[in-house]
């Protein structure tokens, strides 16, 4: 199966928002796929430019698969992989 392919913005406003924290965790979830019965891998790409990501409002902006989040955490971002994997719960 093909990877789960994840977008990270990462302007400087999705920076200063914590994007590299994002990045940094979702970095983590291949090393542990077996461990969250994830069904596939993820893939991971820092692109400049994400959705609405030049309003700050919504910054940060990550993708995952097909779905847009926008003031994207580590929290919200990880069940959308989880949901598109098939995984356990993050804790």
């Amino acid at each position: 199966m093909e990877p789960l392919e994840v977008k990270i913005c990462v302007n400087t406003k999705c920076m200063m928002l914590g994007a590299m924290d994002i990045m940094d965790q979702i970095e983590t979830l291949n090393d542990v796929v077996d461990d969250l019965n994830l069904n596939r891998g993820i893939e991971i790409e820092a692109v400049a430019e994400l959705g609405d990501s030049d309003n700050s409002d919504k910054c940060p902006v990550v993708q995952v698969g097909s779905v847009m989040i926008e003031n994207a955490s580590t929290e919200n971002v990880m069940s959308a992989i989880l949901d598109q994997t098939e995984g356990g719960q993050y804790k």
